[in-house]
C-alpha cells in the first residue's frame, strides 16, 4: 500500500482542536465518502440503520457538521462511540444523495468549525 503521510497536527496549548485539523478531517471523510472502495472498505452499507433521526431531512448539512463536530470534540473513547469513522463517511454519502451528488466540502468544514466554536468551554472552566 502507498499513501501520502502527512504530518501531526500541532495541537494548541489548551488542548483545542485547531482548524487545520477540521479541515484535514472533513476533507478526509468527504473523500472516503466519495470512494466508492473506501466505502467498500469501511462497510458503509448498512451502516446507519436506526442511527439518522428525522432532524437530518430538515437540513442535512447541519445535520452531518453537528456530528463530526461531537465526534472530533469527544474527550473519552465512550463519547467518540457516538459515530464511527464509517458512520460518519456513511452521513455524508446520504448528504450527497440530497444535494444532487455534490458535497459542499466548504461549507461542511465551515459548518464543523461553527459548531466547535459553540461547544468550547469557557477559559474559566
Amino acid at each position: 500500500m502507498t499513501g501520502k503521510i502527512t504530518a501531526p497536527i500541532d495541537i494548541d496549548d489548551d488542548d483545542s482542536i485547531g482548524d487545520e485539523q477540521v479541515e484535514r478531517s472533513v476533507a478526509t471523510i468527504v473523500r472516503l465518502a466519495l470512494s466508492d472502495e473506501a466505502c467498500r472498505l469501511l462497510g458503509v452499507d448498512g451502516t446507519l440503520e436506526d442511527e439518522v433521526d428525522i432532524d437530518f431531512a430538515s437540513d442535512p448539512l447541519t445535520y452531518v457538521a453537528n456530528e463530526i463536530a461531537t465526534a472530533l470534540t469527544a474527550e473519552s473513547d465512550d463519547e467518540r462511540d457516538h459515530l464511527s469513522l464509517s458512520g460518519l463517511v456513511a452521513l455524508v454519502r446520504l448528504y450527497q444523495v440530497t444535494n444532487d451528488g455534490f458535497v459542499d466540502e466548504a461549507g461542511l468544514r465551515d459548518a464543523v468549525l461553527d459548531f466547535m466554536t459553540d461547544v468550547e468551554p469557557d477559559e474559566d472552566d
